[in-house]
């Protein structure tokens, strides 16, 4: 019925709308911005299938999905940058959130044998992913194991892990992590009986655009003063390195006990994907605790 080339011609994507039975073109590029026909996008019959370059798979186009990340730090030290996520506690002083270094499968376990199939803590977990930069969020429930492996399907990025079936203690007894291979660095855990990730870190694949709303941060620390640097960090070139991220909004937290504050977008912080969207702080006390997170609605056409 119709089909176009998206926004980024060099990763081939395109968009087609029909029914399931219908054969489909192979796109190329001298149909770039075409509109084959007048019908709209969508309709009650019709469905849109997205080109990954090798097949098409059926896509909401030009809906809008909400999005609210959050994410916890406690231990944020007087001077050091640190990425608010779970690891940045006192026992694991994980500053710095890491991605993995290329498309890697993930070891899912905890700390604690309880959290397993048939025990009192964690026995389900949800994983939140995705394969590759070009395509869309994919989850996939996995039954724990205890202190051993379970093997997630390969992803260049886990952000968000949520508990889903536990027994009596749950919903998480034990730390789970998720280790990537070969890199050995945990992508994402979740911190005990917390039941979910609590990271400030989200990756947006390549033919759609988080359309940011606000972020905000709040810090809580029983001191005289407490101040705090909070930065809205964005890195647009993650499908070719994963280091560089710029700054693209600051703000600043001055506190007696507990303070927050929330900045919003008007327009909108549109950031196309490929990318990978975090918060990071740096306060004046040691073993801060700081909560923040951004909201927003993720598009799926550039």
């Amino acid at each position: 019925m119709a089909y176009v080339l998206l926004g980024n011609e060099a990763k081939n994507t395109y968009v087609y709308e029909g029914l399931s039975t219908e054969t489909k073109p192979t796109p190329d590029s001298s149909t770039f911005g075409e509109r084959v026909n007048s019908e709209a996008w969508e309709t009650d019959t019709g469905n849109v299938y997205v080109w990954h370059g090798a097949n098409w798979q059926i896509e909401s186009y030009g809906k809008d999905s909400g999005v609210n990340k959050f994410g916890r730090c406690t231990d944020a030290d007087s001077g050091v940058t640190t990425d608010v996520q779970d690891g940045a506690n006192s026992t694991d002083s994980v500053y710095t959130w890491v991605a993995p270094t290329q498309a890697r499968v993930h070891q899912l376990t905890s700390d604690n044998a309880n959290d397993t199939a048939a025990g009192t803590g964690a026995q389900k977990v949800m994983v939140y992913y995705l394969a590759d930069w070009d395509t869309a969020e994919a989850s996939t429930e996995l039954t724990m194991n205890g202190t051993s492996n379970v093997a997630t399907p390969s992803n260049v990025i886990i952000h968000r892990m949520k508990v889903t079936e536990w027994g009596s203690a749950g919903p998480n007894v034990g730390v789970i992590t998720a280790t990537a291979d070969t890199d050995g660095t945990v992508t994402a855990q979740i911190n005990a009986g917390e039941g979910q990730t609590q990271m400030a870190v989200y990756g947006i694949p390549s033919y759609q655009v988080f359309s940011m709303t606000d972020y905000y941060a709040t810090t809580n620390k029983a001191v005289t003063t407490l101040g705090a640097e909070v930065k809205l960090k964005v890195n647009q070139y993650c499908d070719n390195e994963l280091v560089g991220f710029v700054t693209k909004h600051t703000k600043g937290l001055v506190t007696t006990g507990t303070s927050d504050g929330i900045h919003p977008f008007n327009p909108r912080n549109r950031i196309q994907g490929p990318a990978i969207i975090k918060i990071e702080v740096t306060t004046t006390v040691n073993n801060s605790v700081i909560d923040a997170g951004f909201d927003g609605n993720l598009e799926s056409y550039a």
